[in-house]
């Protein structure tokens, strides 16, 4: 029973230990943009991103040096929500999974409908960002082919080509 007890022990101790919470100006700062936030779980991240991403059949590769920052797993109503803070507190981004039917804006809506005519849509999800506004993320299936695509606030493609 006592090594039971003991493995128990030292096994729970370092997970317990390595959930941390973000600094007060990150706490505040999020209860503040997100008041009605319930079940929120923290996650700290360093400061280069690197990634690999297929955006309408071209394969790009990222890298993103960011400060240090905090993202914040949480229901919003009944939305699974994230969203990013900076180690001051300012709010970067959130995304939200929603149904396409929820869309207000009707040339988006549009816009998705034209493109995805005869595919299954398997998602949709509204990003909002302080520096680059609101876009729409939509990954479907038409055929046998995945696609995906991104949208601005107008229907347009995003982001636009320069």
């Amino acid at each position: 029973m006592k090594t039971i007890l003991l493995a128990t022990i030292i096994f729970v101790l370092p997970v317990q230990s390595s959930l941390k919470e973000p600094p007060n100006k990150v706490s505040k700062a999020f209860k503040q943009k997100f008041p009605s936030a319930m079940n929120s779980q923290w996650i700290e991240e360093g400061n280069i991103t690197r990634g690999t991403y297929n955006f309408m059949g071209k394969i790009y590769k990222s890298v993103q040096d960011h400060p240090n920052t905090w993202k914040v797993n949480f229901l919003l109503g009944n939305r699974k929500t994230l969203a990013t803070f900076d180690l001051e507190g300012h709010w970067i981004e959130a995304q939200q999974e929603i149904k396409l039917e929820e869309i207000v804006n009707e040339e988006v809506s549009s816009a998705i409908k034209k493109d995805y005519h005869g595919c299954e849509i398997q998602t949709v999800k509204i990003y909002n960002s302080a520096s680059l506004g609101t876009w729409y993320e939509v990954e479907g299936i038409c055929g046998n082919t995945p696609k995906a695509k991104f949208y601005d606030y107008m229907g347009l493609p995003f982001p636009p080509k320069i």
